[in-house]
């Protein structure tokens, strides 16, 4: 193991030990060009040691498992770990080397002052429409941090229900309407919501046929009753909308015969199979299937859906779930957000 001084007022993204620097970030402690990832530094304060009044010694164990390295020789490691490297600190100007040792690609874990932090495992309930994006994150996140990310997807809209009955999570990502009814339930921390990104609605078609002209309400109108089909979901956002929209062109008659009502993670892949013709759905749920391409809603009817997140008010790891939350919005994610049809929030 080895120690460093958190000084006060250093800024975000910097540790400093009497002159030696040991750079970091939200998620993870860097020094001598080794990035040693932190489980969880919410323990020192979030991302900022601007609240530090005084210095405080922070001591770094690598993540080889407890109960060998108690039974390892003093200042050893144990027979589990693969990688030692050595990283060199300073303090009150006297040189120390301490070992770190760890698993291949394990985090370290940092223990302030008291006992070592513990890997968590953070429960999520999730909108669907950011499925895409969190299929590419929560594995970085899983890494970087240590934790472990179960996720249960779903529509928001029947998501929520379980929630107001009291389902038990540590966090969730749905759309801003669903939130409201949670917050206003007393399910959620308000200091924790933070907007995580946000989408439009759009057509797919099958990959190769000819793209559809829907550029405005006319074109959109003449597109649907010329489909012989069209796939959505009854009960999602995408097809809450559809619904209101045929409601409003005056073509819900028509719509009837040729309308099918799938679960989510079928409207999309039923025009890749050829069994719709069109299929109604967040961008970003669009763009995750292959053998499709999509027009997306013409600016006259387009609306962009808000997936916003947030920590529950009885979550067993409200310090992991934050961080978790944070991570999903550092900007360095944003193009990965775009990649999947989404916008930044």
């Amino acid at each position: 193991m080895a120690e460093i001084i958190l000084k006060p007022g250093s800024p975000a993204g910097s540790y400093y030990d009497n002159g030696t620097s040991v750079y970091g970030s939200p998620y993870g402690i860097y020094g001598e060009g080794i990035a040693w990832q932190v489980i969880n530094s919410a323990s020192i304060g979030g991302s900022s040691l601007a609240g530090l009044q005084k210095e405080r010694t922070m001591t770094l164990y690598s993540t080889w498992d407890l109960r060998a390295r108690r039974s390892a020789p003093a200042g050893q490691c144990p027979a589990s770990a693969t990688r030692a490297t050595s990283l060199l600190l300073r303090k009150k100007d006297t040189k120390m080397r301490g070992r770190l040792c760890a698993l291949a690609g394990a985090a370290v874990v940092l223990s302030v002052l008291v006992g070592t932090t513990q890997a968590a495992e953070i429960k999520l309930i999730s909108s669907d429409g950011v499925a895409s994006v969190l299929d590419v994150l929560k594995p970085e996140y899983d890494h970087a941090s240590g934790n472990t990310v179960a996720i249960h997807f779903g529509a928001a809209n029947l998501l929520k229900k379980p929630i107001l009955e009291g389902e038990a999570f540590d966090a969730t990502i749905l759309t801003s309407e669903a939130m409201d009814d949670i917050m206003k339930a007393g399910k959620l921390v308000p200091a924790t919501l933070v907007e995580i990104a946000r989408a439009g609605f759009g057509i797919a078609y099958k990959a190769g046929s000819p793209r559809p002209d829907i550029h405005d309400a006319t074109s959109f109108k003449a597109a649907m009753l010329a489909a012989p089909s069209v796939s959505y979901m009854a009960q999602g956002a995408s097809g809450v909308y559809f619904s209101a929209l045929a409601e409003k062109l005056g073509i819900v008659d028509q719509l009837k015969v040729k309308a099918k009502v799938m679960p989510s993670d079928r409207v999309i892949r039923a025009v890749a199979d050829g069994e719709a013709q069109y299929g109604i759905q967040v961008i970003s749920n669009i763009v995750s299937v292959p053998g499709v391409e999509y027009v997306p809603f013409p600016p006259d009817l387009q609306k962009f859906i808000v997936f916003t997140g947030a920590v529950g008010a009885v979550a067993r790891q409200p310090e992991a779930a934050t961080a978790l939350l944070k991570f999903l919005t550092d900007p360095k994610n944003a193009p990965i957000i775009k990649a999947k049809g989404l916008q930044p929030g």
